[in-house]
């Protein structure tokens, strides 16, 4: 897990609560760049729920379907929003999030797909619904992402009709 202060400071509190946390089998890290690293982890989540829901399926059947320039172009979607708000994903997690979304025969999906082809309650307004208004906050255009919170939005409709 990794954890620090939001303002990059340390405090007494938090090396408390460091020294709580750090067990054994439990592999911790202090970071005083955390809200980077959320933010790194927050346009990844966003790029595979994105990719995998409007795509319907893993990372390899996408690739396999010639879907590798849409996955691009969601990467390079989600990595806008992060530079704007003043957090730019390095070329190294770029790299990383491109070789995770584009491996042949991955049988990779996020968790929101797997939610949602579950049946199961999900985070789509709470990852894409707030990586939206972030967006437009930016003044930015992330159609992709709208498309995907759409899609959810649809979903989530038809299913709560469905039990009625």
């Amino acid at each position: 897990m990794d954890f620090g202060p939001q303002d990059g400071l340390a405090t007494k509190k938090l090396e408390a609560i460091r020294e709580q946390l750090d067990v054994p089998g439990y592999e911790l890290s202090f970071r005083t760049d955390i809200v980077d690293a959320m933010w790194k982890k927050w346009v990844f989540i966003t790029a595979a729920g994105v990719v995998t829901c409007l795509m319907r399926g893993s990372v390899g059947d996408i690739i396999d379907a010639g879907g590798g320039h849409f996955i691009d172009q969601v990467i390079a979607e989600t990595e806008r929003v992060a530079a704007a708000a003043g957090h730019p994903v390095t070329a190294k997690d770029h790299a990383a999030a491109v070789q995770m979304l584009t491996e042949p025969g991955s049988v990779f999906t996020s968790s929101l797909y797997r939610d949602v082809a579950a049946g199961l309650p999900h985070e789509g307004e709470h990852l894409l619904g707030t990586f939206v208004d972030t967006a437009v906050g930016f003044h930015l255009d992330v159609p992709s992402t709208n498309m995907a919170l759409l899609q959810l939005r649809t979903h989530d409709r038809a299913v709560a009709r469905a039990r009625l």
